[in-house]
């Protein structure tokens, strides 16, 4: 099952855009901090997608919000690069 969580802040929000299909879609950028088996800070950028109502939402959340994301990994058809496709999120 290809199903990924995670905690982070959101760092960078492309505007709002519409699918051909007419579907709210937005970009994001979320930044993880851990810390590694040794006490390092290990930090991520997470490119990641929402669709419908999740992303007018996300829209509208400042920059700097600490949220938990759920949803699953798969490639961008643009770039091939690896992106979290986000269904749920809350507020932390």
């Amino acid at each position: 099952m290809n199903r990924y969580q995670v905690t982070g802040q959101l760092i960078e929000r492309q505007s709002l855009r519409y699918t051909p299909a007419g579907v709210p879609a937005i970009d994001l950028q979320i930044e993880h901090v851990s810390q590694d088996q040794d006490g390092h800070d290990a930090t991520v950028n997470l490119s990641s997608v929402a669709f419908g109502a999740v992303a007018q939402t996300l829209a509208t959340m400042p920059l700097g919000s600490q949220l938990k994301l759920d949803g699953f990994l798969r490639h961008s058809a643009k770039s091939k690069k690896l992106i979290l496709q986000i269904e749920t999120f809350e507020l932390i």
